[in-house]
């Protein structure tokens, strides 16, 4: 298994860039991300995502659209919709069923994410970011229910 580094971290985030910038032509201002487009790019602590080598990556083509390793709420699931969507369908659905070794608990996870995982199903999961802020303010900061 690869241990993810901040320098593979940022090949990572390199191919996210570009997955933009052709996705979203609106996004594109010479080969940079324009300026007034709106999104932020948010990341937990992760020691990869919290790296030296990523955070200039993020600052140099993110500019103050991306949340610094400062700014992110520690312990802060419910404002990450890789675990508050997409980890827990991926979990659900995989675990449906008991697996005999963790060779076909990784069969599983691997069919599970290309069949259910889909680009649709990331952005719905995105698309209801702004209302789980909403939620977490209104409950003064404390963990949302299940």
């Amino acid at each position: 298994a690869e241990r993810l580094t901040g320098v593979r971290y940022v090949q990572v985030l390199k191919e996210v860039k570009t997955w933009i910038l052709s996705e979203y032509p609106e996004a594109r201002d010479d080969g940079k991300i324009n300026k007034d487009f709106k999104f932020t790019f948010q990341q937990d602590g992760a020691p990869c995502h919290t790296s030296a080598v990523a955070q200039k990556f993020l600052r140099d083509e993110f500019g103050n659209r991306f949340w610094d390793k400062g700014t992110w709420p520690p312990s802060s699931p419910d404002l990450n919709p890789l675990d508050f969507s997409i980890w827990n369908e991926l979990v659900r659905k995989t675990c449906e069923k008991p697996h005999s070794n963790l060779q076909t608990l990784k069969n599983s996870i691997n069919r599970t994410w290309e069949r259910d995982i889909d680009e649709e199903f990331i952005k719905k999961a995105c698309g209801a970011f702004r209302k789980r802020v909403e939620e977490v303010i209104a409950k003064k900061g404390a963990t949302l229910d299940a």
